[in-house]
């Protein structure tokens, strides 16, 4: 799905439970806060809870995957390197192209 959505940039993150949070409290209710360390209390790092299906590694590598396979691609990286370098983005070249076709037909 996030490649058939195709955003222009990608953020996957961890959900973290904050004390005091409804996610918290579930997570410390069911044994699933695997870390008490405040360092890892970092959504971009690592998930700190439990999963029944894959471990924090897991999940990790599995995420770093996910975003060079969604980074990594030739459309995404001819994308950045026209925004970057021109700092225009695809969809608003593509609307320009559009735009430009409509104004072409009303003059003939």
């Amino acid at each position: 799905m996030i490649f058939d959505l195709n955003p222009h940039i990608l953020q996957l993150s961890f959900a973290t439970p904050l004390p005091g949070s409804n996610l918290y409290g579930d997570c410390l209710k069911d044994q699933r806060i695997i870390s008490d360390n405040w360092d890892d209390y970092v959504f971009l790092r690592k998930s700190i809870i439990r999963n029944d299906h894959f471990t924090a590694q897991e999940l990790a590598r599995q995420r770093g995957d996910l975003i060079r396979q969604f980074y990594f691609r030739p459309s995404k990286i001819i994308e950045l390197i026209i925004f970057f370098v021109f700092r225009v983005r695809l969809d608003y070249l593509n609307c320009f192209v559009a735009a430009a076709k409509v104004i072409a037909n009303i003059k003939k």
